[in-house]
């Protein structure tokens, strides 16, 4: 394995070139990942390359506890693809509060090639774990999840595949796992009159780049990112399962979350027969890793690279009880 390399590519900001970098597996593993057995550290290395992210400058980062692995990234780097894109316009974050304290976080994104803005909602109660910084400064830590969540829908040709923020896993949430975007929304002004009333904030200082999530003996361990996505999840964790124990079955959704599934799918013309066809399962049943199989999907079917594309007649002879095609 000592042969083996990370190589971060020179990266272009602005009108500077950074110089690109190689890390051995040894010296990888000894700085950055001391704790990792041999296929994590190969699951960082493959993140880490495909992200274009050097663990030295704080861009990716390996957490364990236990036995559970995780890998997160600084939310720099997500404002800095999305400036190097040059396709941003400005954004804001706009926290509500009750009874004093952070209940939700509201970001608007604006892009120069789109006529309205991207918003997105994210909620206190599904992310705060009440632990560590969670603690000190809940708003700035419910900003951090508005933003994550934000900039990977507004600009997925640039962060698609890249791994989620510690605060965003902390409850749960699996790193490099895709969300089904909601549509902007219909209230949204026009671009010329958006312009106008909005306010572009930065965030605000902290000591660290990446708060990492206080150990959680519930936390899962991450899929490969480039073989599969798992769901987005803001629920409480089960207790975890005593060893020798089966783990429990997938969670059956909701009725207005499978409802979700299916109006999102019904968009790029696949019907709530079809849907169940693939899965071969009625709706109603549906479980969580229906879920996960179908958003990645999703992000195959709407995939604005033509090559990587899925077409709909392709997606609807797949069946989930076969190998995912991602």
């Amino acid at each position: 394995m000592s042969d083996i390399e990370l190589i971060i590519k020179d990266q272009k900001i602005g009108e500077m070139t950074v110089p690109g970098v190689s890390y051995l597996m040894a010296e990888l593993k000894k700085q950055f990942a001391p704790n990792a057995t041999d296929a994590e550290l190969e699951m960082f290395r493959l993140l880490a390359q495909a992200n274009n992210l050097d663990p030295a400058k704080r861009e990716i980062y390996f957490v364990k506890y236990g036995n559970k692995a995780n890998y997160v990234t600084g939310y720099q780097v997500y404002l800095t693809r999305a400036a190097q894109s040059k396709l941003l316009d400005g954004w804001d974050v706009v926290v509500g509060e009750k009874a004093g304290k952070p209940e939700s976080a509201t970001i608007t994104i604006y892009r120069k090639d789109m006529s309205k803005p991207i918003v997105w909602h994210v909620l206190a109660s599904e992310f705060n774990s009440g632990q560590a910084n969670w603690m000190k400064m809940p708003t700035f830590m419910l900003k951090k999840v508005a933003m994550g969540q934000g900039f990977r829908l507004a600009f997925p040709e640039y962060l698609s595949g890249m791994p989620y923020l510690a605060e965003e896993i902390s409850n749960n949430v699996e790193p490099g796992t895709p969300i089904i975007p909601e549509q902007p929304a219909a209230s949204s002004a026009k671009r010329g009159k958006a312009t106008k009333a909005r306010t572009v904030v930065t965030p605000e200082p902290v000591e660290a780049e990446v708060v990492e999530p206080e150990p959680e003996p519930e936390q899962e361990v991450p899929e490969q990112a480039a073989a599969k996505s798992a769901p987005v999840t803001a629920k409480t964790a089960a207790a975890p399962v005593p060893e020798g124990m089966d783990p429990p079955p997938p969670e059956v959704l909701a009725d207005d979350d499978q409802e979700k599934i299916v109006q999102h799918f019904r968009k790029i013309g696949i019907t709530e027969e079809g849907l169940e066809e693939v899965l071969e399962a009625e709706r109603g049943t549906w479980t969580t890793s229906h879920r996960t199989y179908l958003q990645g999907c999703w992000f195959k079917l709407t995939d604005t690279d033509s090559a990587k594309k899925m077409e709909v007649a392709v997606f609807l002879e797949q069946r989930y009880s076969q190998q995912s095609p991602f």
